[in-house]
């Protein structure tokens, strides 16, 4: 399989590893990228010294298409993101970008329309779909484990300049304005996963700002407040140690919780009971995403978060920024 990637910085190479360890000698992998020869990241996500990346580079999207790539993975900036699909699903390419979809919903509906009149699959990397805990979350919920939903909290916290030590964090895309950065896209996942649990939202309301005054042009810190018929609040940093992730949803009849790790609890009135995962970490989900993309090319599966399911969650993700930036709250 003829395999493009477009982008090879931490999640690139990610994906690249990924891709080649599943499929072995049948994955015949290239690259397109603007940006200097890349510091080669090792599986621990730290950099290797004097390493370079044995992939074929490609000097403009347009050559790198013309080999006709079977699948694109998309992993450059997020304002991109949708560009480079376009161009890939008029080359007849399946597509798998990275999240969040893109920093607006421009071309939005015809990189929908492409995909589909090309019969080319279409994944968005929300990789916390695949994990385990949060799925028992959502199977809990359907079976109406803890009753009608009251209200949830998610929390994100994280620190940007830790999350690439071998460069200057003010390089990266996620504190730059112009390339789609700032905190409510670059961990938008909370976001998806609140649509992915609760439907989408009826209103959205947000304060935040660049609070640490070392996050450049873009918002560090974001508290959101999602109207699905219950409230749900997502409170997103990436410039707070030490980093933590969790989810609690109250229900009629009790109560789930997750801390980020492997397991999660529930109480449904006969007290806490425990569910434990393995494969919950961060790489694990990397390459059930990447497996569960190829299945899909292969037509043994369905996007789990396809395009318009990347669109919707887009769509909280900025009127969200539009309620920062207006103080107001946005129907959706």
């Amino acid at each position: 399989m003829k395999i493009l990637f477009v982008g090879l910085g931490g999640a690139g190479q990610r994906h690249l590893r990924n891709f080649r360890s599943i499929l072995g000698d049948s994955a015949v992998c290239s690259a397109y990228r603007v940006r200097k020869a890349p510091t080669v990241i090792g599986p621990d996500f730290r950099a290797v010294e004097g390493a370079r990346l044995d992939v074929p580079t490609f000097q403009s999207l347009e050559a790198a298409l013309a080999g006709r790539p079977e699948a694109v993975v998309i992993s450059n900036p997020t304002s991109e993101h949708i560009a480079v699909a376009l161009a890939a699903a008029r080359a007849g390419a399946h597509v798998l970008i990275e999240k969040p979809l893109s920093n607006s919903m421009d071309h939005v509906p015809e990189l929908e329309r492409v995909l589909v009149e090309q019969g080319r699959t279409g994944l968005v990397g929300y990789t916390m779909r695949f994990h385990p805990a949060l799925r028992q979350v959502r199977d809990w919920l359907i079976a109406g484990r803890i009753g009608d939903v009251l209200s949830a909290r998610f929390e994100v916290a994280s620190y940007v300049p830790e999350w690439h030590p071998w460069e200057d964090y003010r390089s990266l895309y996620a504190v730059r304005r112009a390339l789609g950065g700032g905190v409510v896209l670059t961990e938008s996942h909370e976001l998806d996963l609140a649509c992915w649990l609760f439907g989408s939202p009826r209103r959205v309301f947000a304060l935040g700002g660049p609070l640490s005054g070392n996050s450049g042009d873009v918002e560090d810190t974001a508290s959101i407040l999602l109207d699905c018929g219950f409230p749900v609040h997502i409170q997103l940093c990436f410039m707070q140690r030490p980093p933590s992730r969790s989810c609690e949803i109250n229900g009629s009849r009790g109560r789930m919780a997750w801390g980020g790790g492997d397991s999660v609890r529930v109480f449904d009135g006969g007290g806490w009971a425990a569910c434990q995962f393995d494969g919950s970490e961060r790489a694990n989900l990397f390459e059930a995403e990447a497996r569960h993309f190829l299945a899909c090319i292969e037509g043994t599966d369905r996007p789990a978060v396809d395009i318009r399911a990347g669109a919707e969650a887009l769509k909280v993700a900025l009127a969200a920024l539009r309620s920062i930036e207006t103080g107001k709250v946005v129907e959706l």
